[in-house]
């Protein structure tokens, strides 16, 4: 049976996203079949993740990042179905986002991801194996660009601007660059990047806690030292 309520260690949803053009609520990925994903099969999984179509055939509004999802190989997309579905469920349903003519914004998303999808990650054969697996860890299932890319007038993410920083989803300051994290002295080497994204404040990273990152770096933690590693080797590359 499902659990009732929430609990903000399982992924429920709910909590919500003010940004300037409205509040998102993320929707229930617990496997409960009601309110959550329980009831998907792996198609509608995907359709989701990588191309932001709900199972009814609604198109989900970008703030959900797809178009980074999009960019995974599916059998990884499959593998965080399958672990998803391993956990509690729970009985939960988000609430709407409060959007100014949402319906005008839904019509026009399916243009939108058109225009925005980008290919998948591919691998540089001129970089080690480290440097690739850090960029399909970064421009994927990470979706940094999302936040640290600047966006064009369409608001689809610049690729000849990738990483360099830009307004905060939030609407309060600026998400800072990606860029030359080295050369001006945010960090002395990959190792101390490194130590960063593992440690964080606890290792005395205190900046990298900034502007909502501590969420960000303590789930990065979690990741198996070479996949951390091999994050910092692509982002220390990024002049």
């Amino acid at each position: 049976p499902a659990d009732s309520g929430r609990d903000i260690a399982l992924p429920s949803g709910g909590r919500a996203l003010e940004t300037p053009v409205g509040t998102f609520y993320p929707g229930n990925i617990t496997p409960d079949a009601a309110t959550g994903i329980g009831a998907w099969s792996d198609a509608d999984f995907v359709n989701a993740l990588q191309h932001g179509i709900a199972p009814d055939g609604r198109h989900y509004i970008p703030a959900f990042p797809y178009i980074s999802y999009g960019r995974m190989r599916i059998e990884d997309v499959l593998d965080l179905k399958a672990y998803l579905m391993t956990l509690p469920a729970v009985a939960a349903e988000a609430p709407a986002a409060e959007l100014p003519l949402s319906w005008v914004m839904r019509r026009g998303i399916g243009l939108w991801q058109y225009r925005a999808r980008l290919g998948p990650v591919a691998e540089d054969p001129g970089k080690n194996a480290a440097w690739n697996r850090g960029a399909y860890l970064v421009n994927g299932p990470g979706h940094c660009a999302e936040c640290h890319t600047p966006r064009d007038l369409f608001m689809t993410m610049d690729p000849d601007r990738a990483f360099a920083g830009g307004p905060h989803p939030e609407g309060k300051g600026k998400v800072p660059s990606l860029r030359g994290l080295i050369a001006r002295g945010d960090y002395t080497d990959v190792e101390d990047l490194f130590s960063a994204l593992k440690e964080g404040e606890d290792g005395g990273y205190y900046s990298i806690s900034a502007r909502g990152m501590a969420a960000v770096q303590q789930n990065i933690a979690r990741l198996p030292d070479a996949d951390i590693r091999a994050i910092a080797e692509y982002l220390a590359d990024l002049d």
